[in-house]
């Protein structure tokens, strides 16, 4: 159980990072016409596919116990609603695919904060001080920086969209071509946002492989073995 959950850490670090290339590079996971395509999903069902893979009865730790459910359901519900990105990507008229596409964040940030919280539990179970307060940190990051600031940004968007029936695209591009400098707070608010992914998604699930990595190798060597054996 330990190697499998050590491999679905790994990968799930390696699907965020994946994913986070395809939408941050230019022309990448895009169409002729520099629409998001469905390719921007494979990471997230790969991610979602390792955490279902993540064993129920890992550690011996009720807070391992309690966050596997709640990250096997967002993993299941960020992998269905990721093509709504896409699909709302190519007809942003759309209201219906609009409201799915946003609820797709929701999952996605959900899901980065129970994988946060799933290593926060394997740091706290081996008395790993450093990573334990990190993960701490970005768990107050996400709930309260994170979720309110975009719950801010959709509500905003939403409001524009309802009284001028202009998608979130045009708001966005009118913005930067006409008022660059009122962008910034948006664009500060986003490199957080990015920071947050990069150590909820990918820097706390490879601390967590390395800690499991760890213990596992410091239960099987030798040394430790034969000093805890009986003397004759």
């Amino acid at each position: 159980m330990t190697i499998r959950a050590i491999r679905s850490f790994d990968s799930i670090a390696l699907c965020v990072l994946f994913f986070l290339i395809l939408l941050l590079s230019p022309g990448a996971a895009r169409d002729q016409l520099d629409r998001l395509t469905l390719v921007v999903a494979l990471p997230v069902w790969i991610a979602a596919w390792f955490a279902l893979r993540m064993p129920g009865k890992l550690l011996a730790d009720e807070r391992w116990r309690k966050v596997m459910p709640k990250l096997r359901l967002w993993a299941v519900l960020a992998a269905g609603l990721i093509p709504f990105v896409s699909w709302w990507y190519i007809n942003s008229s759309s209201t219906y695919l609009l409201i799915n596409a946003v609820a797709a964040c929701y999952a996605c940030i959900a899901f980065c904060y129970y994988i946060n919280e799933a290593a926060m539990a394997v740091a706290g179970h081996y008395e790993s001080e450093t990573p334990h307060k990190v993960a701490i940190v970005t768990r107050y990051g996400i709930m309260y920086f994170f979720f309110c600031s975009f719950t801010a940004l959709v509500l905003n968007l939403g409001w524009d969209f309802y009284q001028t029936a202009r998608s979130p695209i045009d708001v966005f591009s009118g913005i930067f071509v006409q008022h660059p400098l009122a962008t910034l707070p948006l664009l500060i608010a986003m490199a957080l946002w990015l920071l947050l992914i990069i150590v909820s998604g990918l820097a706390m699930p490879m601390w967590a492989s390395h800690l499991l990595q760890a213990n596992q190798e410091s239960v099987t060597d030798p040394a430790v073995i034969s000093l805890g054996a009986p003397h004759e």
